[in-house]
């Protein structure tokens, strides 16, 4: 629990720092905005969603990073490279974790991540993208998780081929990749940690038009380790599902989201000992935004069984 003495002012490090790391963000965010109004992609979270064949045009490359955002290697420029990284700081502060049940009962760390990550066009129709990752916390006491330590790995590594269809766009995404869904309650990239969630999977998308399109995917969750270039495959999950997304006709200021989860995992740990737990997930989601407001509504059921057991729960 997070919560020194009132005169500590160690307790308000974090806040000092968060504070100091919002102001940046929300120029970051306004600077987005210009750069869209021009015709230039805006930086995404997912760093592979972003699209800087705009750039093949030199009248839009203002920026100091824009050589590398755009590196033709062809004459034409229809073969073209991206590069591009993060690094993130992050200073926290724990006093007596889980109410003091864990130890140490106080904890003072900083949180270091960088990535790399290379984006290749070989045309319109196929790339690859290559991300590494690597993750310090200097000055946790103990063993840290390998979430927030993982020296030097694989991140993200995918070959894509699109083609059109006769209605939208059809894409093939195989190797590692992060997932993403909706408002990530339930599939996220777990930003968070110094090391995202990836999986290896094989992912499909049928885009219909720009507000509607269909996700299909099967995958195993990659298992993080501390060294370098060690991160395996969770071979003990499977996680799969589609997930759909389009306009409510009639109301152009609202969408709605259907979705289906599977996960399989073997040798799962609960209280009551291991077992083979499966559990499925259908719900739906209804979103949208106009006039300065947004809104956001999602429910779900899970249904399954460990081990001979039924499980049965739901969320809104």
């Amino acid at each position: 629990m997070r919560s020194p003495s009132i005169l500590n002012p160690a307790r308000f490090a974090p806040f000092t720092i968060a504070t100091l790391a919002l102001v940046p963000s929300l120029a970051l965010s306004q600077m987005a905005v210009a750069e869209e109004a021009i015709g230039r992609p805006a930086y995404q979270s997912s760093r592979f969603d972003e699209d800087w064949s705009a750039l093949r045009d030199p009248a839009k490359r203002t920026d100091a990073f824009d050589p590398i955002k755009f590196i033709p290697l062809n004459a034409d420029g229809s073969w073209y490279a991206t590069l591009g990284g993060e690094l993130r700081e992050r200073f926290e502060s724990s006093r007596n974790p889980l109410f003091g049940l864990a130890s140490p009962a106080r904890n003072d760390y900083l949180l270091q991540r960088a990535y790399l990550f290379a984006d290749v066009h070989y045309g319109p129709n196929f790339r690859t993208f290559l991300q590494i990752a690597s993750g310090i916390a200097p000055g946790w006491t103990g063993t840290p998780p390998a979430t927030q330590k993982n020296d030097l790995d694989l991140l993200q590594g995918f070959a894509e081929l699109s083609f059109p269809a006769q209605t939208g766009d059809l894409m093939l995404r195989a190797g590692r990749q992060e997932l993403s869904f909706g408002s990530s309650r339930l599939v996220s990239v777990r930003d968070s940690p110094n090391f995202r969630r990836s999986f290896d999977a094989v992912r499909g998308t049928w885009s219909i038009s720009k507000d509607t399109r269909i996700d299909a995917f099967i995958s195993r969750p990659v298992a993080p380790q501390a060294g370098v270039f060690d991160d395996g495959i969770d071979e003990n999950q499977t996680f799969w599902g589609v997930y759909a997304t389009a306009p409510v006709p009639g109301l152009p200021s609202l969408k709605a989201d259907f979705y289906y989860f599977g996960l399989d995992r073997r040798n799962a740990s609960f209280a009551q000992g291991i077992a083979t737990e499966r559990r499925e997930t259908i719900g739906t989601r209804l979103f949208g935004k106009r006039d300065g407001f947004d809104w956001n509504m999602e429910g779900a059921f899970q249904f399954g069984s460990i081990a001979r057991s039924a499980a049965r729960c739901s969320t809104g």
